[in-house]
């Protein structure tokens, strides 16, 4: 219970966590803070590149049936071999819904930057004891002008990074 000065009586706490929940509750909030950031800062569209027209024209051609390839002439697709399949592949199974492949890598990258923030945080608050250092660690991901880069182009570092940390937070 809280005593206020100004207040006649205790004025009861409203919602009551549990020392156990507080820190992976001010990591889903700064996640999402993170998230909502990156679509916000995307509004006009992800961020292209060379490397981004190969992801987002080859998840084009899965859902158009030319399997993983890339128009090379009109009417002639070469297959894509140097670049990895799983980013285009999740933007082809976004695209089953009807979202273009461009607009879902915005929103898949979103996801995997609140994601990414979360277990950094996670990853260094491991052992339940550095409660600052572990938000600390969240905040600079979510802060950093190379992660908010990375996490704004239509690229595959986003979802290998998420990969990366997801290993890391299972061994």
């Amino acid at each position: 219970r809280l005593s206020l000065p100004f207040v006649r009586g205790n004025f009861p706490c409203i919602v009551r966590v549990s020392e156990k929940y507080r820190l992976p509750l001010v990591l889903v909030c700064l996640s999402l803070t993170a998230g909502a950031a990156l679509i916000f800062g995307t509004r006009w569209g992800v961020g292209l590149s060379p490397d981004s027209a190969i992801y987002i024209g080859a998840a084009r051609n899965v859902l158009d049936g030319n399997g993983f390839s890339v128009s090379s002439y009109p009417g002639e697709f070469t297959p894509v071999t140097q670049y990895p399949p799983l980013f285009s592949a999740l933007l082809a199974a976004i695209g089953l819904f009807g979202v273009d492949p461009a607009n879902g890598a915005r929103w898949l990258n979103a996801l995997l930057f609140a994601a990414n923030v979360f277990l950094v945080g996670n990853l260094v608050g491991a052992d339940g004891k550095t409660a600052w250092a572990s938000l600390f660690a969240s905040f600079l991901m979510m802060t950093s002008v190379i992660s908010l880069k990375v996490h704004s182009m239509a690229w595959s570092e986003p979802l290998f990074i998420f990969l990366v940390f997801l290993a890391f937070f299972f061994l």
